[in-house]
């Protein structure tokens, strides 16, 4: 019996251990903000796990999950230009910086403050996961950056308005399956390229690995992205 507890206890330490050299480890791939990112999130107010960028003149309503790994203030410039322009953002936080966490996160933002007519959009993993929830019936619009559906998600035949935005010099999106992807789209999605951007410039977090060199500064790709999301959601 005893043998038993102690075979017990040095499992559950096993265990406890490589938790905690898991989360380390993920913390040491993950992409922290850079300095002008950080300027952006303090416009932002804090509220449990999101940070909402609050328009003066109210056109819209924008819900974004960031990439996979990255830490969320880094899009705080997006969040800040679209607020500028008249949509409130509410910019999700991920447990571990991994957006497929907080699945759920969405829907309750939309009930917690009884959001209607919500754009949903996400960048990269973020974007997988915004799509996992377009049809919600609140929501009006996805907007993917960098991103397209999984396999399991066919929003072929939804009356969603849809913005897939890309990167000429992105070298992390898989684009065979995006292509592929797009038959899992509405026939009406637009789709744009940003020339001269990559795979890293939709956020403001330094130069991702394997990512191809960008012509255009990340800062520049940014207002890019924000010019191409509002003017698509303002149609």
């Amino acid at each position: 019996m005893k043998r038993g507890k102690k075979v017990f206890k040095i499992s559950l330490l096993l265990l406890l251990a490589t938790f905690i050299l898991g989360v380390f480890a993920l913390q040491s791939m993950t992409y922290k903000p850079m300095p002008e990112a950080i300027r952006y999130a303090k416009e932002a107010k804090r509220e449990a796990d999101t940070s909402i960028f609050t328009a003066e003149k109210e056109k819209g309503v924008v819900i974004l999950y960031g990439g996979g790994l990255v830490v969320n203030q880094s899009y705080a410039k997006l969040g800040a230009g679209l607020a500028e322009q008249g949509y409130t953002v509410y910019l999700l936080h991920s447990p571990l910086n991994l957006p497929i966490l907080a699945t759920n996160k969405a829907k309750e933002v939309i009930k917690y403050y009884g959001l209607k007519n919500v754009y949903i959009g996400g960048h990269s993993l973020g974007g997988v996961v915004a799509s996992m929830n377009a049809e919600l019936h609140e929501i009006k619009g996805l907007l993917l950056l960098a991103a397209y559906p999984p396999d399991n998600v066919n929003l072929s035949k939804s009356s969603l308005s849809v913005l897939s935005l890309t990167a000429s010099e992105d070298k992390i999106l898989n684009w065979s399956k995006y292509e592929e992807a797009k038959k899992r789209l509405p026939a009406n999605t637009q789709y744009r390229t940003i020339p001269g951007g990559n795979h890293s410039g939709f956020g403001l977090y330094g130069q991702q690995r394997k990512d191809g060199s960008p012509s255009l500064s990340a800062s520049t790709q940014q207002d890019e992205v924000i010019r191409q999301m509002v003017a698509f959601m303002e149609k």
